[in-house]
């Protein structure tokens, strides 16, 4: 009886975690702090649902109702387990899943928003969902190089088994699944598999069971890649590389269907006809042979994947292009409003608050808080050029945008919005040897006098570091280039930082340089390098800071050191457990905070009576991705910006609404997972609070939080006990109390992954 009692509490105690999980996800609680920004018009798969066409994109979800053309974006902030988005699927209980690059498969409700997020991973490596079928209660999961079989309802969602072998075929990549009939049909990188899926005595785990078919000369196969399976008319056809093939039953073999010069992204069935989304537009088979629909109209011709609405209309996914509707003969496109790419390489605030963006392969955008604008065919115009890859971007004192590229030069924005162009013809930039004209400009740095500095990388004369006076004359004797002759170690370079007539140079291999130049940046006469190498830095150096007190920080590929100018010595900062050591980016906030942005989370080291580190992951904020690329604070508004290689993040450390109600305090996350034992939970609290205490729902006190972050009134609980011990899973209590006797309590889930 007692042992009964125990597992009826335990049964209604998950069932409360889970019903915290539904009411609130960890990312949603503090939207407010946190915005994502993302291109949205590379879409991978599109799903109509009545009136709503879902989009899946390379930086979140669209929903577009297809009678109002209204419009709604959602990323990580708003719940999705990831932007980067590669697969949509509606189950029979109406739920929409959504599979991500980074192995989460997210479950959106209409009616309540993302209620559920799960992680697909194998030893430790997260498994990119690629496709979702839905099959009564169950989904087949393209997750990786395997199949899950995902069971919706039993024990809120889980995976039954998992298939890595399909008869002969092991693959590197399962791209797609279709069902027909009693069967399961799996497309890979290797070739093509089925099995029948309903047989209770037929293990798919046992790799014999499975049927397949690679590429050979004899069952008419051409190609291993299997990028989409459809079955229509109780046939299957496969969409390849190399145009569509139909499997025939009675040979087990494959005939050729046509469009063997095109890749085939998608195929599906309407009006008794096949369509293909191809890289040339959109194709339809009749069972006599192939037409096409008219590109004319189409932003672009590389289509992904095909809906019809119940109107006739067709509705296109394109890749880098958005969506495309076409109706009565008509093409109609719809661009989603957003940055020009989700590489955020640089990034910089200019004189009047305007945010400007290196994209990389996409070029340069700007967003002046409403609206963004994206540059990108410019720049072919204004250098003859086709191969910019934007790597810097800077702004000097008279607010022109200077962007350096990979390969493509020099660019300036002036603010009468004419376009000025360098290179190697009209400046000392250089390019590598053996690629003339190929000028690399990968780190832009203006000082305090208006002077820009220009890494030229690889320079074939040795010429790495460039630089441009503050006459704002850009004829040949107000450049300066300083090259081996001069103490440059090398041109293999990170990162330059300039202040106080000091160049900090950041070398790839060759540790750190100090260029005093005196402030005499023309005559090198009095110039003094000094060079710190990797050993005395414990590190390759990366990026380089100067904090409000005038102390020198170097970010390396193992962590953050600071200079001793007494010493000479780089004394290394202890670092905490759950943030990445290589750092990538640094920079310092009016309140000499330092952020620093490295190969896994965001970390803000504070100094005050202690030094004391705030920790931001996708685990535990609405930051876009963990790797950070580039950082800039505004410091007028409170907000700090991080680039990632999936989309830009906005927190608002300062200036954002305050809590003036004990009764508005939450915690972040809630509920929280528990996975490595370093997670936390935070809480934003009025100034006036004096503590919080945790307790258990029996009512014992277990821990008291910790003021971790003053100036925002940031508490912490480390999911901990007074003994040290990690808390169980279960519900518990969070009580909030001022210095007037306010108080209020609330709930906290916590579940531990064991």
């Amino acid at each position: 009886m007692v042992c009964y009692k125990r597992m009826k509490r335990i049964g209604i105690l998950l069932a409360i975690i889970f019903l915290a999980f539904e009411m609130h996800h960890p990312r949603t609680v503090r939207g407010s702090e946190w915005t994502t920004y993302t291109s949205m018009n590379n879409i991978s798969e599109i799903l109509l649902d009545g009136e709503n066409l879902f989009c899946a994109t390379t930086g979140g979800l669209v929903i577009l109702n297809t009678k109002s053309d209204s419009i709604t974006q959602i990323t990580n902030v708003e719940g999705l387990g990831g932007s980067y988005l590669y697969s949509v699927a509606k189950d029979s209980l109406g739920n929409i899943w959504l599979g991500a690059q980074n192995g989460t498969l997210s479950k959106y409700k209409s009616d309540a928003g993302f209620v559920r997020v799960y992680l697909f991973e194998q030893d430790g490596n997260r498994l990119k969902i690629k496709k979702i079928v839905p099959d009564g209660d169950k989904l087949w999961v393209a997750s990786g190089n395997q199949v899950s079989l995902f069971l919706i309802e039993k024990n809120y969602g889980e995976v039954k088994e998992n298939y890595k072998q399909f008869g002969e075929i092991q693959p590197d990549t399962v791209f797609c699944i279709a069902l027909a009939g009693e069967k399961v049909w799996v497309g890979t990188d290797k070739g093509l598999a089925f099995a029948k899926k309903d047989d209770p005595n037929i293990n798919l785990q046992d790799p014999s069971n499975w049927t397949s078919f690679s590429k050979n000369g004899q069952n008419g196969l051409t190609t291993a890649s299997i990028k989409t399976i459809l079955y229509f008319e109780g046939k299957i056809y496969l969409g390849t590389e190399q145009g569509v093939f139909k499997f025939i039953d009675s040979t087990m073999t494959f005939d050729t269907l046509g469009l063997k010069d095109y890749n085939i992204n998608d195929l599906k069935s309407f009006d008794n006809k096949i369509y293909a989304a191809t890289d040339q537009g959109v194709f339809f088979y009749d069972g006599a042979g192939w037409d096409s629909i008219t590109t004319s109209g189409l932003l672009t011709k590389n289509i992904n994947s095909l809906e019809l609405d119940s109107s006739g209309e067709i509705w296109a996914g394109t890749k880098g292009k958005g969506l495309s509707s076409y109706s009565n003969h008509q093409w109609k496109n719809y661009l989603f409003h957003g940055p020009a790419g989700n590489i955020f390489k640089d990034i910089v605030i200019d004189r009047n608050g305007k945010l400007w963006c290196a994209n990389s392969m996409d070029r340069i955008s700007s967003f002046d808080g409403k609206n963004w604008t994206n540059y990108s065919s410019i720049f072919d115009s204004v250098s003859g050029k086709h191969y910019q890859d934007m790597f810097a971007i800077a702004v000097d004192s008279g607010n022109n945008i200077w962007m350096g590229s990979w390969g493509g030069g020099l660019f300036m924005l002036d603010t009468n919005a004419a376009w000025h162009y360098f290179d190697s013809t009209n400046s000392p930039l250089s390019y590598p040897a053996g690629y003339p004209g190929a000028v690399v400009v990968n780190d832009i740095f203006v000082d305090e006098h208006n002077n820009k500095w220009f890494l030229n990388e690889e320079a074939y004369d040795g010429g790495g570091i460039v630089a441009l006076d503050n006459s704002n004359n850009y004829s040949k004797e107000h450049w300066v280039s300083f090259n081996h002759s001069d103490g440059l170690v090398d041109t293999i370079l990170n990162h330059i930082f300039a202040q106080g007539g000091h160049l900090w140079i950041a070398h790839e291999w060759s540790g750190l340089e100090d260029l005093n130049y005196k402030g005499t940046l023309l005559f090198k006469g009095d110039d003094i390098w000094t060079r710190y190498s990797t050993e005395k830095l414990s590190g390759d150096a990366q990026c380089v800071n100067i904090d409000k007190n005038g102390v020198l920080w170097v970010g390396t590929n193992s962590g953050l050191r600071r200079f001793d100018p007494y010493s000479g010595n780089f004394e290394k900062v202890s670092w905490p457990k759950n943030l990445g050591l290589q750092v990538n980016a640094l920079t310092v906030d009016k309140y000499n905070n330092k952020w620093i942005g490295t190969s896994d989370g965001l970390g803000v080291l504070i100094e005050k009576d202690t030094i004391s580190f705030n920790v931001f992951k996708t685990s535990n904020s609405g930051l876009a991705f963990d790797i950070i690329n580039c950082l800039a604070v505004n410091d007028q508004t409170g907000e700090v910006w991080i680039g990632t290689p999936w989309g830009l993040s906005r927190y608002s450390f300062v200036g954002q609404t305050p809590i003036s109600k004990l009764s508005e305090v939450l915690p972040f996350p809630n509920p929280v997972i528990i996975k490595t034992g370093e997670e936390k939970v935070s809480f934003l609290v009025p100034a006036q609070t004096v503590g919080i205490k945790i307790y258990t729902i029996a009512g014992e006190q277990i821990k008291d939080c910790v003021l971790v972050d003053p100036l925002r009134g940031r508490w912490e609980w480390d999911l901990k006990n007074k003994a040290g011990e990690l808390a169980a899973s279960g519900v518990y209590l969070f009580y909030v109390y001022d210095e007037k006797g306010n108080r209020a309590v609330g709930k906290i889930a916590v579940i531990r992954e064991e």
